[in-house]
């Protein structure tokens, strides 16, 4: 297992004040939740649950799946990137995995 540092020894990470990284998230969960409010998708789902225990129960659903696939995606990655796994570039450790086994 490698234990070297991913950056050379010359890069130096930005030093950006914390108030602009917070204003920055900020601004990013703003934009997303407002683009997903104006998404027709959504709306055409909500009107055609069955009732508001139906709604409820997919939303959560959802989003319970979406969280387990970004973390099991999420962890390929990182457990590729520990492995020395050569990724490609740009980075895409989760496709490498895939082409590493046959399909059929």
């Amino acid at each position: 297992m490698a234990t070297a540092c991913p950056f050379p020894n010359e890069a130096v990470l930005p030093s950006i004040p914390v108030t602009d990284a917070l204003s920055v998230a900020l601004t990013l969960v703003i934009a997303v939740t407002a683009a997903n409010l104006f998404h027709q998708g959504y709306w055409q789902r909500v009107w055609a649950a069955q009732d508001n225990q139906s709604l409820g129960r997919g939303a959560w659903l959802g989003g319970a799946m979406t969280v387990v696939v970004v973390m099991v995606i999420g962890g390929l990655g990182m457990l590729a990137a520990m492995r020395d796994v050569p990724l490609g570039e740009p980075p895409m450790p989760f496709l490498h995995c895939l082409s590493m086994h046959p399909s059929g």
